[in-house]
């Protein structure tokens, strides 16, 4: 199950379907489904940067049919096979040019699972804070509560 090569041909068979990003969960293989925040930043391979790969992209479908590309993705996911199985999903997103794949946790947020607004709340300020804890500028809130399903929740890098 924990093959890079079937990991990375799902990933980008998810990420064709849908190129603003996706969240795919290493068991299922498929994407993550609920209402959940993707934190991301539990690998720091990529030159020090808080994701497994960056890469500034102009046309993210040419990209992601390049073989070159595909070695590149497949080799980061067998180096990071430990962290991949102990975090649960690889995320990818794609937005302004930017094209990031990272080891990921999905924490559900609980938003309309009976929940008060104080139980959400403290959800959110806990995902937030594991945000800060792996030196993210964002993590992502995948939720039908929010207009699109999807907001990415800016990190003030003070802490604040």
């Amino acid at each position: 199950m924990f093959h890079p090569e079937v990991l990375t041909t799902n990933l980008f068979t998810l990420l064709k379907h849908n190129h603003a990003g996706v969240t795919m969960d290493v068991e299922t293989l498929s994407e993550r489904e609920g209402n959940y925040y993707a934190i991301g930043g539990f690998v720091q391979s990529f030159d020090g940067f808080g994701a497994l790969l960056y890469r500034i992209v102009d046309d993210l479908p040419a990209l992601l049919d390049s073989p070159e590309f595909y070695g590149d993705v497949e080799r980061r996911i067998a180096s990071n096979l430990d962290a991949i199985r102990e975090h649960g999903c690889i995320g990818a997103w794609y937005a302004d040019g930017e094209l990031f794949i990272d080891v990921v946790e999905a924490w559900d947020c609980l938003h309309n699972a009976g929940v008060t607004n104080e139980e959400f709340s403290a959800r959110g300020r806990t995902a937030v804070a594991q945000g800060h804890v792996n030196k993210q500028d964002a993590i992502g809130h995948v939720c039908i509560g929010v207009q699109g399903n999807y907001e990415s929740l800016y990190l003030n890098k003070a802490g604040v």
